[in-house]
């Protein structure tokens, strides 16, 4: 244990040394560039003349077209990486360099420029000089700062490279391997030479480089940062006298740390749709209800996430049984369901405050109520002024805790990535949004969160659930099910996750078929996305369990693999080898591991009592490797 330490002592001193991000800094590579002293303390060498006038966050560098900045460092060699700034131009000039890494127009090379005066491209070139690029048409200005971000890496072969401006998305490449990453050095100012490329006349401020391939919503949350667009406030409202309560950003039930380790809920049978109708069958049918939450219980889940609102308390009863608490989804259409809906009509607000009201009536008394949730990715969907959203959404927040006041439970607003997140410009800034209490994120971002809630703590005082998260389990190449990639991926995810804020919700409970095509039959619809293993996300295949018709009966749930790997992360386990759980790894957990060596079809058979370690379907010489790696650990 000490060498570990000493080893993890040893590592961040030297990541301290090498990098010059400032202390809290989210970027491995940040510089202010608001003096020449500054950008020499980054490491950086200045090539002629700077000057620096005030720019988005203090001073900025104003290059005039023959200077240039050098900075060097193995951490511009990287494979994936991302580049953040702001840049204004400061002449009319046709064409100039903004950011390269190798000579711009040579092989192994990328770089940032603008030409037609207002229009920026990003280029990268391969080991064999092939190219693609980028661009954003008509995007800069001599009045406003733009904020730029590019974002490159490598998987299955292909470079894919995709450009930001002003968080938004505003264009991508693909461009095949190799890339030899060994230039070691990034010049900022200047871009290549020749027809397209050259020095650039501009004033960029706030640069930093990651090395890794920023997710959308980490990108949103830069800009937002970057330049200020902020107000961070913690909630001036009292703490609720209920037992649920939150407190700063954290989350107590009967006043113990609640961690919420929830799935997405709600079982459509096949061969029907979300209609209201069917929900309120599949909230009330008893048969339903016991075979779910049977499941839901021997996953260790200690909350569900609903998206829209249930007719009784059939189903909270049960849940309240078994020690299961409720998001309660409170639905309001947005405009892909209601194409005229406009959230600024007084009658609309009328209409959805009165709602909630009588909603939060009913069942504020009821012990599964964890949290009232409000909305599902409005923010994505809706097509008109976006603040009006979240000014009926704080609205909703505001006569949920008034109707409840002063034993109120949190609300919740769940919001689609952090697209138009705590943005003062869109009224979803703490101050704004003075009744929400959580944050809900339904947030896809691949692998690895990376500085999502480094970000994420910067901008909001709010504690943050992640609503949804997931990998589907349909994989590319020959048809087939990839449930092993979805369980490893989905338990990466919730470690960071159950780390770094108050939990999340897995997308989903069981397999959706009535998404596309006939209700009726598993269909592969969907569409492309760079978050998931195989770049599709397979809309009907993001269950835990996958779905099977029983005859006249109701449907079979078959659990997957990836059941089995959160029944284990979500029973805090320690140690994999901890079976029982008791906290250590003895003979105890030994005596259940061999009662059931060589068992299979785990999956089906109660997770082979959690003696199938790594999660393969049965129990053998690899979990007992697992289990003897972990033998007495944690004991006295």
């Amino acid at each position: 244990m000490y060498l570990k330490k000493l080893i993890m002592i040893s590592l961040w001193l030297f990541a301290s040394i090498l990098s010059p991000s400032l202390a809290g800094e989210c970027a491995p590579f940040y510089c202010t560039f608001d003096s020449e002293s500054a950008i020499i303390q980054c490491n950086g060498a200045v090539n002629g003349a700077l000057t620096f006038p005030a720019a988005v966050n203090g001073l900025g560098a104003n290059f005039n077209g023959t200077a240039d900045v050098r900075f060097t460092g193995q951490i511009f060699d990287t494979s994936a990486g991302s580049l953040s700034l702001w840049l204004k131009k400061n002449s009319s000039d046709q064409k100039g360099g903004i950011m390269e890494i190798g000579r711009l127009g040579t092989p192994n090379s990328m770089g940032v420029f603008y030409a037609n005066s207002d229009s920026v491209y990003f280029e990268i070139r391969n080991a064999a000089n092939e190219y693609r690029v980028a661009y954003a048409p008509a995007v800069l200005s001599q009045d406003k700062y733009a904020h730029i971000v590019v974002i490159w890496y490598e998987r299955q072969g292909t470079y894919h490279m995709k450009l930001f401006i002003n968080g938004t998305y505003a264009g991508g490449e693909r461009l095949p391997a190799p890339f030899v990453h060994a230039n070691g050095f990034m010049n900022i100012g200047i871009s290549g030479s020749g027809e397209w490329y050259g020095r650039g006349r501009g004033v960029i401020d706030e640069l930093r480089f990651f090395n890794w391939a920023l997710s959308d919503p980490e990108v949103y949350a830069e800009y937002v940062y970057s330049s200020n667009r902020y107000r961070y406030q913690p909630t001036n409202k009292p703490v609720s006298t209920g037992h649920v309560k939150v407190v700063g950003k954290a989350l107590t039930v009967n006043d113990k740390p609640f961690l919420v380790k929830a799935v997405g809920y709600q079982p459509v049978p096949i061969g029907m749709s979300p209609t209201r109708d069917t929900l309120d069958y599949i909230f009330t049918d008893q048969n339903i209800i016991q075979r779910d939450v049977a499941y839901l219980k021997k996953m260790n889940v200690n909350t569900i996430r609903l998206w829209v609102q249930l007719p009784d308390t059939t189903l909270l009863d049960a849940l309240a049984s078994a020690g299961i608490y409720a998001i309660m989804g409170f639905y309001v259409p947005a405009s892909t369901d209601v194409p005229d809906i406009d959230y600024s009509n007084p009658a609309t607000i009328e209409s959805y405050a009165n709602g909630i009201a009588d909603y939060v009536n009913r069942f504020k008394n009821h012990p599964a109520v964890l949290a009232w949730a409000i909305g599902n990715e409005n923010n994505l969907h809706y097509k008109k002024d976006v603040a009006d959203w979240y000014k009926l959404a704080n609205k909703l927040a505001q006569v949920a805790y008034e109707t409840e006041n002063p034993a109120y439970h949190p609300t919740i607003l769940v919001n689609g990535y952090m697209l138009f997140f705590a943005d003062v410009d869109h009224s979803s800034d703490d101050v704004s949004l003075n009744y929400v209490d959580i944050w809900g994120h339904n947030a896809y971002v691949c692998y690895d969160y990376h500085s999502y809630f480094c970000y994420y703590d910067k901008v909001t005082a709010k504690p943050l659930i992640m609503t949804e998260f997931g990998v589907d389990a349909y994989g590319s190449g020959p048809p087939t099910q990839n449930q092993h990639l979805q369980a490893q991926w989905v338990v990466h995810e919730w470690n960071q996750i159950r780390d770094n804020c108050l939990g999340g919700a897995v997308m989903e409970y069981c397999d959706e078929w009535w998404k596309c095509g006939s209700p009726a039959t598993q269909d592969l619809c969907g569409y492309y996305t760079d978050v998931q293993p195989d770049f599709f996300s397979n809309e009907e295949w993001y269950g835990i369990m996958a779905v099977e018709k029983s005859g006249t009966s109701i449907d079979i749930m078959r659990p997957r693999e990836i059941y089995c790997a959160m029944q284990q992360a979500f029973s805090d386990r320690q140690f994999a080898g901890d079976i029982e759980p008791d906290s250590k790894v003895d003979f105890g957990d030994f005596s259940v591991f061999s009662g059931r060596w060589q068992q299979t079809n785990c999956y089906q058979n109660d997770c082979c009592g959690g003696a199938d370690l790594d999660h393969s379907g049965e129990v053998d010489i690899y979990d007992l490797a697992i289990m003897s790696e972990d033998w007495l650990e944690g004991g006295e």
